[in-house]
């Protein structure tokens, strides 16, 4: 090994300055990072760059504060009220299957969630939205009410010109709010 190797000296700056700036200012600045505090840095007139702040910003255990979040599925759902009388919620579901030469076809299932009785059984290629609010007219219109609960799959023009007010509300899925 080469002996000015071994009998050298650092001649850096340890930049004492620096680093009692750098646990100053995020004190102040809980949620800035070392990103935000080198852009801070460089508009205050001092040269320097974010690799030197992250080495000091690491090397004086300095880290971001993380916010708690909490999950949306986590929270406690409101149960739904439950159907006591015919015609008060119906709900819909949506399945798919596969033939034996690979088509698909997919089935509108009309429930009413009292009686449990199936109201309408839709088999289709494609089952738009406008196909869903004619079946929904149509049940609605042999069963004599307006009740009714267009699925979160099926919530758009059509349907919902069709329900504006709905009485009640019964998804196959959770409704995303």
């Amino acid at each position: 090994m080469a002996r000015a190797s071994l009998e050298y000296q650092e001649q850096r700056d340890p930049q004492e300055a620096l680093r009692m700036r750098l646990h100053e200012l995020p004190a102040v600045r809980v949620r800035f990072g070392y990103r935000r505090l080198t852009v801070l840095w460089r508009r205050d007139g001092w040269p320097v760059n974010a690799k030197r702040i992250y080495r000091l910003y690491t090397a004086g255990g300095l880290t971001v504060r993380t916010k708690h979040r909490t999950k949306a599925a986590g929270r406690a759902r409101v149960p739904q009220t439950v159907a006591t009388a015919p015609n008060q919620r119906w709900s819909m579901y949506f399945m798919s299957e596969r033939v034996a030469d690979e088509r698909w076809f997919k089935i509108l299932t009309v429930v009413d969630q009292s009686t449990r009785e199936y109201l309408c059984l839709l088999p289709d290629q494609s089952l738009t939205c406008r196909k869903v609010a004619q079946a929904s007219e149509l049940v609605a219109g042999q069963r004599g009410t307006r009740a009714r609960s267009p699925s979160t799959r099926a919530v758009n023009l059509p349907v919902v010109s069709w329900a504006p007010d709905p009485i009640a509300t019964g998804f196959s899925s959770p409704s995303f709010d």
